[in-house]
């Protein structure tokens, strides 16, 4: 299939022997787990809702959290877009700071994620109930991540990786 965010590989890239060569996160991969594939399909389906019709994004990378219910249903509760998805010229004509360019889209997803979350402390909540003065997930309601590529940095690459005791330090 297509993947995830409509990607592509560079123009003028390509492999020897005229091939488009094509970034690891982007090919096919066949899937033995079907509930995941119901998480990507929704995950992506809410992609494709807000974004407008022939927007063309290039390496984008999607990040989503959703919730499980008892019933089966799943919901995307918050997206995020990463690598550069905003165009600067929209970027930059935005006085008022409501859009965020070439971010993480995992941190924009958690971003957006704390704010459902809030919306949903309340009584009532199909998401949150209240225990113990605090708000928890409702019995039988479950979180789940998606990320159309995997993680970039130390979570990745592990020979890259110190392992001992981090230096820890007060801030001011």
């Amino acid at each position: 299939g297509a993947p995830a965010g409509g990607a592509t590989a560079a123009p003028g890239g390509g492999a020897p022997g005229g091939k488009k060569s094509v970034r690891s996160a982007e090919k096919a991969r066949s899937s033995t787990c079907p509930f995941a594939d119901a998480v990507a399909r929704a995950a992506i389906a809410a992609y494709r809702e807000v974004t407008p019709e022939g927007f063309a994004p290039g390496q984008t990378v999607l990040a989503a959290f959703l919730a499980s219910f008892p019933d089966g249903r799943l919901e995307v509760l918050s997206l995020g877009v990463g690598t550069k998805f905003l165009p600067r010229a929209q970027a930059a004509a935005d006085e008022a700071g409501w859009r965020l360019r070439d971010m993480h889209a995992e941190v924009l997803a958690k971003r957006a994620l704390r704010r459902v979350l809030w919306r949903h402390a309340t009584p009532g909540s199909p998401l949150l109930a209240r225990d113990a003065g605090a708000y928890r997930l409702r019995e039988g309601v479950h979180l789940h991540f998606y990320t159309s590529t995997q993680a970039c940095g130390n979570a990745v690459i592990r020979r890259w990786a110190k392992v001992g005791p981090e230096p820890y330090f007060d801030l001011p």
